[in-house]
């Protein structure tokens, strides 16, 4: 089978740059947006983010934010968070994990037999 790389990439879930990101997005002008949350806010957390290191592990930095979004990848089939998945296109990509991606060669499969 014939590879189109281009087209298909494999993504992993990353948890490096989430300091970064968290900073672009809750401080503006060295001024910390003001959230909803209380305790802690999102200077404190991006503290608590800076103190894991360069490499910190999903499971650390999914625990100082609460959620999983800034960690793992989103499926566009099914919108569950997935550590690993393939990108598929060009300009655009979709990512889909290995549930709809096997759902998918299933039906597509299904009707290559029938003919």
């Amino acid at each position: 089978m014939r590879m189109r790389a281009k087209y298909v990439q494999l993504r992993h879930a990353s948890a490096t740059g989430v300091a970064q990101r968290w900073y672009s997005q809750y401080c503006r002008d060295g001024n910390w947006a003001k959230v909803s949350w209380k305790d802690p806010g999102p200077e404190e957390k991006y503290q608590a983010l800076l103190a894991l290191g360069e490499q910190p592990s999903l499971e650390a930095v999914n625990g100082i934010i609460g959620s999983r979004s800034w960690t793992h990848l989103t499926c566009d089939g099914c919108s569950d968070y997935v550590v690993l998945a393939v990108a598929l296109g060009d300009l655009e990509p979709k990512t889909y994990c290995s549930t709809c991606l096997e759902e998918a060669h299933y039906i597509l499969s299904s009707l290559v037999e029938k003919g």
